[in-house]
């Protein structure tokens, strides 16, 4: 517990809220990776920006919530290949695979709902 909270302090410090609805999860996930506060936050960071500047990852496609989500969970499943290369056991890999399985189909429900809801719209 005292984990997640410091992370989510790091996170805050850098104005970046990962304790919302949809990104919650994502912080406990965080909090299992065998990574300094700093690093998770910074690569998270980092994700974030870089997907900012790229085609269809703008403000007016994704909001900032979905993309921390996304972020989040690219940054976790790439430290999901470091425990698959022998960092951690094999229990706690395949514990944090499937959380991370499980947020990135909560970012395609999160988006196929916006579609929906952008379509219903212009209706």
């Amino acid at each position: 517990m005292a984990r997640v909270l410091a992370l989510r302090d790091e996170f805050r410090t850098r104005g970046i809220r990962l304790d919302k609805e949809y990104t919650l999860s994502s912080l406990g996930v965080l909090s299992l990776l065998p990574c300094n506060k700093d690093t998770i936050v910074t690569d998270v960071s980092e994700t974030y920006e870089f997907l900012r500047t790229k085609k269809g990852f703008g403000n007016w496609s994704i909001a900032k919530q979905e993309l921390l989500l996304l972020s989040a969970a690219l940054v976790a499943f790439k430290n999901v290949d470091d425990v698959r290369n022998g960092i951690l056991t094999t229990m706690l890999s395949t514990s944090i695979t499937n959380i991370v399985i499980a947020q990135q189909t909560a970012i395609a429900v999160a988006a196929a709902s916006s579609a929906a809801a952008a379509d219903s719209s212009s209706n």
